[in-house]
């Protein structure tokens, strides 16, 4: 709902405002993006080091339980 609110919202504003709201947009989404790839690596030297001890065949294990 609120991305079709959005989408309405965007119908009657003028074209700065719709410039402002993208460029924000894709601030936003280079950010994200930025922190994924961080988050990646962090995560994959994680499950690296729970590998190492043995640790990661109780967390297979729990994911296909959910």
């Amino acid at each position: 709902m609120g991305s079709r609110q959005r989408t309405i919202d965007l119908h009657d504003i003028e074209v700065e405002a719709f410039l402002a709201y993208k460029d924000r947009l894709i601030q936003y989404l280079e950010t994200f993006i930025q922190d994924l790839i961080t988050l990646g690596g962090r995560i994959t030297l994680l499950i690296g080091e729970l590998a190492e001890r043995g640790r990661v065949g109780p967390l297979a294990g729990a994911r296909g339980r959910s």
